[in-house]
């Protein structure tokens, strides 16, 4: 998905979501487990199959149902805190992630 914004929209599941360029403020996940809703892509991984890659998307004051993320290891725990509540905007420079295989 590529250069959409949502606002106070409720984000359904189930889905896995790979962010490569992504703004998240206001957010509440529905899911009350963060350590489940956010798996690392193996480093050096050349593709990940099955997520649904956002690119320039932007979510704002949505709530996520039964929706995880693949993210780098090196951002996993920065993911955790934000589903959780504990940080408001996940910044996006995620970094270059492993292309999806269509």
């Amino acid at each position: 998905m590529r250069g959409k914004t949502f606002e106070h929209c409720i984000i359904q599941g189930p889905a896995v979501l790979m962010p490569i360029d992504l703004e998240m403020t206001g957010i509440q996940h529905g899911d009350n487990n963060e350590r489940n809703l956010v798996f690392a892509i193996p480093d050096g991984a050349s593709e990940v199959v099955g997520a649904i890659g956002l690119e320039f998307v932007a979510f704002r004051h949505c709530r996520f149902r039964r929706i995880a993320f693949c993210v780098p290891p090196a951002k996993v725990d920065e993911w955790r805190d934000a589903l959780a509540g504990r940080k408001d905007i996940i910044p996006p420079p995620i970094g270059r992630a492993p292309k999806r295989r269509e």
